[in-house]
């Protein structure tokens, strides 16, 4: 009998289970079919600038279709449409949906001194993945949190021709100046970070950050994204100067270098002090560039890590006043030791090294190459030496149309353009760097020990050289397993009992 109602009540509770499928609740309105808002960077601008610049704009769901449907999707042309600009579209290229005109400016065509058509239109670009080409209507992307939606007039200019030779009063036609766009540039940067908010390879996402983190009109979700790939991976290498380079970058986003992802950036670095200089005695770039990381971390030239290292740099300078008879290293030098001018040994080497850079600057107003033109020039800035005009036009001529440096290889493009962005903002290497304090454990700064050298991954510590302490357990000569909670049988365990039980 028992076995009879257990099968009438297993067949109830499926029966209900089935028609609770094919019958749902109609008065069951839980979920919504709309999606959720999506917050965005909008920017739309054109040859004289910002049309319109929302870093903060939410954007609901829009019927985003062509032709129209009534679904409701979130749509980069849902957000140009809740901008409150006016617009017109184009829908003649179904499925997608094109500006025609935006704000009053429309496309339109002209042509050039031979004849060839010159298009002036509206062109967007995805800068989270440049990939994402603009002959996709703006209706046909979906939005994703934290993008960056750039919409740019692509109006091209021609120069305008010489005037008409005079026979009065003379006088010769100068064409206007062309000079480096700083804003176009930091643009051009942030189009080519990753999903995972790097740049790539770590070199590049170094000097990158720390060029991004130089310009206060960088966004904040573009820092944020470099901040969390940081935060997140694990940095690895066998050269002090990687070390070195990537401590900057931290230190640039305010990333404590003594402790992220459980790595001592400053250890790694100290480590390599042999009581008198750093790294490879026959090298000084990496002397030069502990000084500009420790004397951000919390050491003074009073600590003899500091007035040691200072002392074996200017040991390194060449007679002519440069570091290696090289640009780059003589403006990296400047910029390590002007923070100590008050040393008149210090003093009179920057002036020394700055009278090599002035008198190796070329009369187009660059040192040679663009790389080479951005290290003399961040090493002057240091000693309050503006930028000539002669060398922002040099910069300018070398500046593409997508606001990078003019550069065949893509990656030397992002290095290149990551090195001009420092270089013309208004922050030295040092002054874009947080300031760090020293732990308590290293407040004894003076004790060195000359036997460290050279890089070394940390060795596995036993769990007695550990000083991170386990619990201690109690013994009792009880059993533990009585104290234990005992185990209640589950419902149905008890519904089967009670029907196949015949106790």
């Amino acid at each position: 009998m028992r076995i009879l109602f257990l099968i009438i009540f297993l067949f109830s509770v499926k029966f209900n289970s089935l028609h609770a499928q094919v019958f749902p609740d109609s008065s069951d309105t839980s979920t919504s079919t709309d999606p959720n808002p999506v917050t965005i960077h909008l920017i739309i601008e054109n040859n004289s600038g910002h049309i319109y610049d929302n870093s903060n704009l939410n954007v609901n769901a829009c019927d985003s279709d062509n032709p129209s449907s009534g679904n409701l999707t979130v749509t980069a042309y849902c957000a140009v449409l809740q901008s409150n600009l006016p617009s017109d579209w184009n829908r003649a290229w179904a499925p997608g949906i094109f500006l025609n005109s935006i704000n009053g400016i429309s496309g339109f065509t002209t042509q050039d001194s031979n004849g060839t058509d010159v298009y002036h239109y509206w062109s967007w670009v995805l800068q989270r993945d440049h990939s994402i080409s603009d002959a996709l209507g703006l209706n046909e992307y979906q939005l994703q949190t934290g993008d960056i939606i750039t919409l740019t007039f692509i109006d091209p200019v021609n120069p305008p021709p010489p005037p008409p030779e005079s026979h009065i009063g003379g006088g010769n036609y100068v064409a206007p100046k062309i000079t480096f766009d700083l804003q176009k540039a930091t643009n051009f940067l942030i189009s080519k970070q990753k999903t995972n908010g790097s740049f790539e390879v770590d070199l590049y996402t170094d000097w990158t950050a720390i060029a991004l983190a130089s310009n206060q009109n960088t966004p904040k979700t573009n820092l944020d994204q470099l901040i969390k790939y940081f935060s997140t991976e694990t940095f690895s290498s066998t050269l002090l100067t990687d070390y070195e380079r990537h401590a900057i970058a931290l230190m640039s986003l305010n990333l404590n270098p003594y402790n992220l992802n459980g790595e001592n950036f400053i250890k790694k670095i100290i480590d390599n002090f042999d009581g008198t200089q750093f790294g490879d005695k026959e090298k000084d770039n990496d002397d030069i560039f502990a000084l500009i990381v420790l004397q951000n971390a919390g050491y003074t030239e009073n600590d003899k890590i500091i007035s040691n290292t200072i002392n074996f740099i200017l040991s390194k300078q060449q007679k002519d006043g440069s570091w290696d008879e090289n640009t780059d290293l003589t403006g990296a030098g400047i910029e390590a030791l002007s923070t100590f001018q008050n040393d008149e040994n210090v003093k009179k080497a920057l002036e020394n090294a700055e009278n090599y850079l002035k008198k190796n600057q070329k009369t187009d107003g660059s040192w040679g190459n663009v790389s080479s033109t951005a290290w003399a020039e961040e090493g002057l800035k240091s000693l309050d030496e503006k930028v000539s005009d002669a060398t922002l036009e040099y910069l300018g001529e070398n500046q593409d149309t997508d606001g990078g440096i003019k550069d065949t290889d893509t990656n030397n493009k992002l290095w290149e353009t990551a090195y001009v962005v420092t270089s013309l903002s208004t922050k030295t290497w040092t002054e874009i760097m947080q300031k760090f304090e020293a732990p308590i454990e290293n407040s004894s700064k003076n004790i060195l020990t000359p036997e460290l050298k050279k890089i070394t991954l940390p060795a596995k510590k036993s769990i007695a050289e550990d000083k991170i302490l386990l619990p201690k357990i109690e013994a009792t000569s009880q059993d533990q397993t009585q104290n234990l909670p005992v185990e209640k049988p589950s419902f149905w365990r008890r519904i089967l009992n009670f029907f196949l039980s015949f106790n």
